[in-house]
This record gives structure tokens, sequence and C-alpha cells, in this order.
């Protein structure tokens, strides 16, 4: 009769425990996988289409310069090497067709999914609380320009130039960089963490009285055939 109340309470402490284990189990890899979502979701709608654009931009750019002011320093309204009245108007078409579309599509991601900003400092930028200067730059950038070229419609021969808060190619693109690389990492964490925990089942096929039972049986009965 003890030995049968003991193995009741060792099956009912077995029970308990592998529930507990399991009910830890799976809340820790349900926040695994939240956060792998949320690290996925920030690569797929933010940081990469942002960092894959700005990388576009900025190759386009230079080979802009190159062709209609390789004078310039960086900048194409460079005041040592004013455009020409061809380059001005190339300007304008550039802007028009190639680099506000893209600039365009870059506010619209900052502005709807500012959710998925990094939410710590990266490579010394600012962490939660803060939005990164150099969006707010690029913003404001864009804003300006698309005043400026409300101005051009009669055509860049009655253009001046513009004046806009300048673009922060200096800052935006290692921003965006660092920021990629490291939810690259985290992602690689996240993953090898969640494969990890998949290849431990937090449940059984039958619970652990079960396999005592079973253990037990299998036992009596290599006892009877002896």
């Amino acid at each position: 009769m003890t030995s049968a109340i003991w193995t009741l309470i060792a099956s009912i402490l077995a029970t308990a425990i592998t529930s507990a284990a399991a009910l830890y189990f799976k809340v820790r890899r349900d926040r695994l996988k939240a956060q792998l979502d949320f690290v996925n979701d920030q690569l797929r709608y933010f940081y990469g289409p942002m960092l894959a654009n700005v990388e576009a931009t900025q190759q386009a750019y230079k080979i802009f310069i190159r062709r209609y002011n390789p004078q310039a320093d960086r900048s194409f309204w460079s005041s040592e090497s004013s455009p020409s009245s061809e380059a001005i108007a190339a300007w304008h078409h550039w802007v028009t067709t190639l680099f506000m579309p893209i600039n365009e599509l870059m506010v619209s991601i900052i502005s709807n999914r500012s959710d998925l900003l990094i939410a710590e400092a990266v490579n010394g930028h600012p962490g939660a609380s803060d939005m990164p200067n150099c969006l707010i730059d690029l913003c404001s950038h864009v804003h300006t320009l698309r005043a400026e070229l409300a101005t051009w419609k009669r055509g860049p021969k009655d253009a001046r130039i513009p004046e806009v808060p300048y673009y922060p190619a200096d800052e935006l693109l290692p921003y965006l960089r660092s920021s990629f690389s490291h939810l690259k990492t985290e992602q690689v964490r996240l993953l090898k963490a969640t494969t990890a925990s998949k290849k431990y089942p937090i449940t059984q096929d039958k619970p652990i009285p079960a396999l005592i039972g079973e253990r037990k049986n299998k036992t009596h009965r290599q006892l009877s055939a002896n």
C-alpha cells in the first residue's frame, strides 16, 4: 500500500514537473519566435529597402556628377564649379525621374514604419527614444526639394540654385549599414536559438507516468520469464 502511494506521488510530481517544463519552454520558444519575427520585419520592411535604395541613389549620383559636372567636389551645385545650363537641365531630369521617386519612397518608409526602428544604440547612433538625425535630415531634404522643384515648372532655364537642407550622405549610409549588419547578426542568433529549441521537444508522445508504468510492466514480464 505504501509503495503504491509513493508511486502515485512520484507520478503526480513527475507530471507537474513535466507540465511546468513544457510551459517554460513553450513561453521561451514563443518569445524567441516573436523576437525573430520582429527582426525579420525590421530587415524586410525598413532597413533592407532603405539600405538598398540609399546605396543605389548614391551610386547613381556619383555617375551623374562625373558625367555632368566632374570638376565639382561631390556637390553638383559647387560654387567652385558652377554647372552649365545643359548640366542644370540634366539635373532637373535626373532629380524628377530618378532621385526624387526613390527619396519619396524612403520618406514614406520612415513615416509609415518608424515602429521598426532599432530600439538600441548601434555604433554610437541614437537609441530608442530618438529618431536618428540622418533620417530627419533626409526627410527635411526631400520635403524642401519637393517645394523647390515646384518652382521649376517653367523649365530649368528659369531655375535658381535650390536652397535645400543637405542630403546626409556621410551619415545615412554608415547608419543603415551598421544597423543592417547588427540586425543580420541578431537574426542569425535568434534562428540558431529557435532551431536549437526545436531539437528538444517540450512535450512527449506519452506522459512520464505512462512510461513509468510501461517500465514496471516490462520488468515484471522479465522476472516472470526467468
